[in-house]
């Protein structure tokens, strides 16, 4: 097994027991981890059309992350909880890494480079203050794409600092498009019209999915195998500095194994059936369309895992949002995805999904 400095990983096992929706199922075992001294900062970053208010802000609760922070604290009771806020820290008072108040419109027009930024405020600021706490980096939707994107920022760009000086231990992407969207126009436009319903106020662009479809337009080709998030690259966003990043950028999946090199683990998992990423249903041509929420996963104990989900039914193009959110929320609640989460922070393989077959 691969090791990590705050980190001691060992064989037995505790049976650990959830009696709640979306929690791990009776039975289920996960490694035990030793105490340490730095408890373990959990940044929780919230997708697209979220939104994140005082209440939640003053609670240290992340909505719709409830059943993430309750199986993270089976496993490490002392585990800190940090809301990403796409309005950026507050820079004030004793916690600097306290999150803003945010809308639904807010998390629609920002870049990707932006967020990474903020995303980087963020874990200095931790830093700084709890240098001996390892840092996981969780993200649904697009709160993945900027966990994965800093991972890549870390490694490639000037926007954050050089490894070793942030303490990441950990990324978890959540059904996060890390492979981008199709910039298809009427794709553009049927999301351009979803932001709209879903923040009810007039949406006319969205930064973010130009960077995902700038993302997407760096796949290949050639006819590679589906899904193949892990052969487009984070770093085809609009970067400030193009001269930061390789040409041609670094696909996600050496980003990911530059960065298990590094000692930081990557769990990427996707929901086969949610249509964001299959709009056949929309009259499209669905060859131009391809799920890119996985890298290639490498195998037990490797420390980069593409895992998969299967729920939810199709549905009319994007009109039904209803049916078209609890698809794309299916992995906040699962509970095979809670038990996969436990193994892989205690840095086990996370077994309890199936590996997401195609990548390669």
């Amino acid at each position: 097994m691969r090791k990590q400095w705050w980190r001691i990983r060992i064989a037995c096992a505790l049976v650990v027991v959830f009696g709640i929706s979306g929690s791990v199922a009776p039975g289920s075992a996960v490694a035990a981890p030793i105490k340490r001294d730095g408890h373990p900062v959990f940044i929780l970053l919230q997708g697209i059309t979220s939104s994140l208010d005082p209440l939640s802000i003053g609670l240290g609760q992340t909505p719709g992350f409830v059943n993430v922070q309750e199986a993270v604290s089976q496993i490490y009771p002392n585990a800190e909880f940090v809301s990403y806020s796409y309005n950026g820290p507050t820079g004030k008072g004793k916690i600097k890494y306290a999150p803003r108040v945010y809308d639904c419109f807010d998390t629609t027009q920002r870049t990707l480079p932006e967020d990474i930024a903020s995303l980087d405020d963020q874990i200095q600021s931790i830093v700084a203050r709890e240098p001996q706490s390892p840092i996981y980096l969780v993200g649904h939707s697009l709160g993945g794409v900027i966990a994965y994107g800093y991972l890549g920022a870390l490694e490639e760009t000037g926007i954050v600092k050089p490894l070793p000086h942030h303490n990441i231990a950990g990324v978890i992407t959540l059904d996060s498009p890390i492979g981008g969207v199709s910039g298809n126009a009427d794709y553009q436009q049927r999301s351009i019209d979803y932001l709209a319903a879903a923040c009810r106020t007039v949406v006319v662009a969205s930064p973010a999915l130009v960077d995902l479809a700038n993302i997407f337009a760096s796949l290949p080709t050639n006819g590679d195998p589906q899904p193949r998030g892990g052969h487009a690259s984070v770093l085809a966003a609009s970067f400030p500095d193009a001269s930061t990043i390789p040409n041609p950028p670094t696909p996600n999946e050496l980003i990911a194994q530059d960065a298990a090199s590094q000692n930081i683990d990557v769990l990427t998992i996707g929901n086969w059936n949610d249509l964001l990423w299959q709009p056949g249903n929309c009259g499209l041509d669905v060859i131009q369309f391809v799920a890119t929420q996985w890298v290639r996963d490498l195998g037990n104990n490797s420390g980069v895992y593409g895992r998969t989900v299967t729920q939810g039914d199709a549905f009319n193009c994007f009109l039904d949002l209803t049916l078209f959110d609890a698809n794309h929320l299916f992995v906040l609640s699962d509970a095979g995805v809670m038990q996969a989460i436990q193994q892989f922070i205690v840095g086990q393989t996370p077994s309890a999904l199936p590996p997401a077959h195609g990548e390669s």
